[in-house]
């Protein structure tokens, strides 16, 4: 408990109405995520050309919105 109080992981509330929680950081679980993602390279490339079709390269390594809608939930709490 002390050493989750050095790093600031918990957070407190203002008064005893709030529950403690723990701050859990992306960095903590960045090895484990290339392993909950199976999606294609080429996907975000795909998307980008249906948006852009007279464009030859907008972006060099587009992400796939699917993706990206997946790692805003880890933060929203969105599913």
């Amino acid at each position: 408990m002390n050493q989750l109080i050095v790093q600031k992981r918990i957070i407190f509330g203002e008064d005893d109405s709030k529950i403690i929680e723990l701050k859990v950081y992306v960095k903590d679980y960045r090895a484990k995520l290339s392993s909950l993602f199976e999606l294609d390279g080429r996907i975000g490339t795909n998307e980008i050309k249906k948006i852009f079709p007279e464009s030859k390269r907008q972006f060099d390594f587009p992400k796939p919105t699917e993706l990206i809608e997946e790692l805003l939930s880890f933060t929203t709490g969105a599913t």
